[in-house]
């Protein structure tokens, strides 16, 4: 998932939740409680109704 996010906000600049609900195909409330866990970590920051990658290298795999 956070592959998919890099990819995304890389040629948007933003994630939306809407659009990150329908990338990801998980279901609305899945969808919310991984980017609250992005958030947390410090992978995105919530601004609005959008997120922006914070930390571009979290969540790396090598």
């Amino acid at each position: 998932m956070a592959t998919e996010v890099r990819q995304h906000t890389a040629q948007h600049q933003k994630l939306e939740t809407a659009e990150f609900r329908n990338i990801s195909q998980l279901g609305r409330k899945v969808a919310i409680q991984l980017l609250e866990y992005f958030d947390k970590i410090g992978f995105t920051k919530r601004k609005f109704n959008y997120r922006e990658l914070k930390d571009q290298d979290l969540l790396q795999q090598e």
